[in-house]
């Protein structure tokens, strides 16, 4: 798509009827444990049980928690790999319940634009009309150019987001947490709840460091 071409929704009607297609993915996003009411928090733990966290509607890391015995499930070294796994989890919930409510809210009719009535103008004006419409065409063209210069930038940045006790260091790419590193040695003597409160301020603080990009 070319800078300043408008963005509109392509037609789904491909896929099948609509009511269908939002049963199918209500069912999907139910058995995955999903909460559908809009902007709920959404909950996910790692494939082991040891690590819990939850998102709110936007993605953004809101609780971690560990198990009592989670040394008795994880290795220190597989922590950051756990609490990834149940980033990615929540993460993946809270985007289903948004695609739900998306579906429902397509369900409505649009309204039909009404027809637009045009003076006659005189060859002065057509013209002056004109070179405004390019005058427009050509500042939306440096602005998208512009704000896709940013977003390439953004996307190639890395961040390393170390937590306060040093137990864990978030990775980013751009405006995305693409994982989590562990300190193995810090975390042996680390209790369940030093390590949540760790684990929590880790990712406010990468959330707060890609608000800041």
């Amino acid at each position: 798509m070319e800078p300043g071409d408008d963005l509109v929704l392509s037609d789904l009607g491909f896929l099948g009827d609509p009511e269908q297609l939002r049963q199918d993915a209500q069912e999907l996003a139910r058995a995955s444990g999903a909460d559908l009411r809009p902007g709920q928090p959404q909950e996910a733990s790692d494939s082991t049980g040891a690590v819990y966290l939850a998102v709110d509607g936007h993605g953004r890391v809101i609780d971690v928690g560990f198990s009592t015995h989670w040394q008795q499930r994880l290795k220190p070294s597989d922590v950051g790999a756990a609490l990834y796994e149940a980033y990615l989890g929540a993460v993946q919930k809270a985007q289903a319940a948004t695609a739900i409510a998306a579906l429902h809210s397509s369900g409505h009719e649009a309204q039909e634009p009404q027809p637009r009535t045009h003076e006659p103008e005189d060859n002065d004006r057509w013209i002056q009309r004109v070179w405004k419409e390019l005058d427009q065409i050509e500042a939306d063209r440096r602005r998208y150019a512009e704000a896709d210069a940013r977003t390439r930038a953004a996307q190639e940045r890395q961040m390393l987001v170390t937590s306060p006790f040093g137990y864990l260091k978030v990775h980013l790419q751009g405006r995305h947490i693409v994982g989590v590193e562990a300190d193995a040695r810090r975390i042996t003597e680390a209790s369940a709840n030093g390590l949540a409160d760790d684990a929590r301020a880790a990712f406010r603080a990468a959330q707060e460091a890609d608000d800041g990009q």
